[in-house]
């Protein structure tokens, strides 16, 4: 087989470190397709690239073709006795360029479909970016069978659930350029598919692999009298094989998928730690939840609360700490001295808290399975329209109360957070339910145009709920030193200066998973009119405040010990 000219503009000087010098060729998986491939070999032909021809068992007059194809310079064929399959095609293509001395390998199919005027546009993105996986978003003309577009995004969907990302546009394309080293790697390392499930099943592990995809839009064609060797017994069953061998898989690698949505670590504070990457997880919890319900989300949470569990050093030693502090300050609340069980069983409540959040998004929770002493106070003040201020903390799932609250007649609950995310995740509320009313609302950084329109929600009679028990990132320093589980910790002004400034009645809210499925609301006055803090004694009536609030949070914690789910160090934050 010839190579390609060193003037060739597919064979490049720039490298990866320790890759091969970028080098293409192009591998075409052939079975029985006659006549047909002989314009479709004359096209490829005055790209002047190096063709790789597999022959996977192909009838008389297809070999035939493919031997007079193989005398041309340029062209190497791979002969297969019998048939194997597309994947089988492949694998042995790219044997054979890598032994070639080839870096990338790019796939065209014989049928006609693809686009061949894009092969510039995939080389160049290949060039540009040698590590990914080039790979083709299909648009398709009229000619696509309706059937076959509602399958191709059906497996789209369990893709990217596989995946975790949406990143791979079109999971089925067969117009690609692969990186040969890593494509092989995975190869050896795996079973990848050898029929009509290798185009899904090698784009995963792939991704998996971190190989990511560059994805081109190109124009498909489907031909009336094209041939066409799908088997819809055959590699339906090896398909639906193939998609539970990577939901298993994906399940084992769920954290780390999830964490590439994080980035890397700017800020050792927990507020910022706590949100990042957070958007992109529930995204796709959520997809879980609505596609497979809340036993396929579970499936997925606990196994990456557990791993996180494993692996997270610090969160596991903070656990313990809060945990022994409980302990110390009320020995009745665990009723021993905590061990790495009530660890691991205060991660695993959090998981559970994320599987509830989702019930309350999707409206299943009823509202006969909360659990009031004041209820009725509640509901006369909602009747009375008068906005307040709520302030509770990472305590319980307090998601629960929103959507019930929005049921009994208030316009919204304004929930304040100190992230850029807020957009996106009141784009997640609304995905789970359309008829949710309860929003987001980003303070960071606090304006006084935030302040304005805070003030005009609470003359509408709206709820602004804020949690109280963490510093955002921006205001870290902000924090007054009150006694909580017996030590001084850093608690954060802001929830109070913004409640004395808004001059509406304060409340206290919390939301405790009980006993059979119920769950225990705490709604008590804490300022009947408003929080009012006196100019000459503002400190002390602020540290007053903040003290009553410690106070009534470490109660509700000796009442429910593994639902604070703090798993950052709240005694080691002082202000500095």
């Amino acid at each position: 087989m010839n190579d390609a000219r060193p003037t060739d503009p597919d064979t490049i000087n720039a490298t990866e470190s320790g890759a091969r010098p970028f080098k293409a060729c192009i591998v075409i998986p052939v079975y029985n397709h006659g006549p047909q491939l002989r314009p479709i070999l004359g096209t490829l032909t005055t790209f002047g690239l190096p063709l790789i021809l597999v022959n996977d068992g192909s009838n008389a007059e297809t070999s035939a073709i493919l031997e007079r194809a193989a005398e041309q310079a340029g062209v190497h064929l791979v002969r297969r006795t019998c048939n194997g399959g597309k994947g089988a095609a492949m694998i042995a293509g790219f044997h054979a360029a890598h032994d070639a001395g080839y870096s990338h390998a790019l796939q065209v199919d014989a049928d006609g479909q693809h686009d061949m005027d894009d092969i510039p546009r995939f080389l160049a993105a290949a060039r540009a970016h040698p590590a990914k996986m080039i790979t083709g978003r299909s648009v398709f003309d009229q000619s696509v069978p309706k059937v076959r577009s509602y399958g191709r995004w059906l497996t789209h969907i369990c893709v990217w659930i596989e995946c975790l990302s949406t990143d791979i546009k079109d999971t089925m394309c067969g117009f690609r350029v692969y990186p040969l080293k890593p494509t092989l790697e995975v190869i050896k390392s795996r079973f990848i598919g050898k029929r009509m499930d290798f185009d899904m099943d090698i784009a995963v592990r792939l991704f998996w692999k971190g190989v990511l995809p560059e994805n081109i839009d190109t124009q498909v064609r489907y031909h009336h009298d094209g041939v066409s060797h799908f088997r819809m017994f055959r590699d339906n069953a090896c398909i639906t094989w193939m998609h539970t061998r990577l939901m298993v898989g994906m399940l084992f690698r769920a954290p780390g998928l999830l964490m590439r949505h994080a980035g890397p670590p700017k800020e050792d504070h927990w507020s910022e730690r706590e949100e990042r990457g957070s958007f992109f997880g529930l995204r796709f919890i959520l997809l879980l939840y609505r596609v497979g319900g809340r036993w396929t989300a579970s499936a997925l949470v606990y196994p990456i609360v557990l791993y996180f569990f494993l692996t997270g050093r610090k969160a596991r030693r903070n656990s313990m700490l809060y945990l022994k502090q409980l302990h110390a300050f009320c020995p009745t609340a665990i009723g021993h001295p905590p061990t790495w069980r009530d660890s691991l069983k205060h991660f695993m409540s959090f998981g559970k808290s994320i599987i509830e959040r989702l019930d309350a998004w999707m409206d299943n929770i009823e509202p006969d399975r909360l659990n009031w002493d004041n209820q009725q106070d509640l509901a006369d003040r909602l009747d009375a329209k008068q906005g307040s201020v709520l302030i509770g903390a990472h305590l319980g799932v307090l998601e629960l109360l929103r959507g019930l609250i929005s049921r009994k007649g208030v316009h919204s609950i304004n929930a304040l957070v100190f992230h850029r995310h807020a957009p996106g995740f009141n784009k997640i509320f609304h995905m789970a339910n359309p008829r949710t009313t309860s929003k987001l609302i980003s303070v960071e950084p606090f304006t006084p145009s935030v302040a304005i329109h805070l003030q005009t929600l609470i003359e509408n009679g709206e709820f602004i709920a804020i949690l109280g028990d963490r510093s955002p990132v921006g205001a870290r320093h902000r924090v007054q030193n009150v006694s909580f589980l017996g030590r001084p910790a850093p608690f954060p002004e802001g929830p109070f200066l913004l409640a004395s400034v808004l001059k509406c009645p304060v409340f206290l809210l919390f939301c405790l998973r009980g006993e059979k499925s119920t769950y225990d609301v705490v709604f008590e006055v804490f300022e009947e009119k408003q929080l009012t803090l006196p100019r000459r004694e503002r400190k002390q009536a602020l540290n007053a405040a903040m003290a009553r609030y410690a106070k009534a949070l470490e109660q509700q914690c000796c009442k429910a010990p593994y639902q604070w789910y703090n798993f950052h160090n709240i005694w080691e934050h002082h202000a500095k």
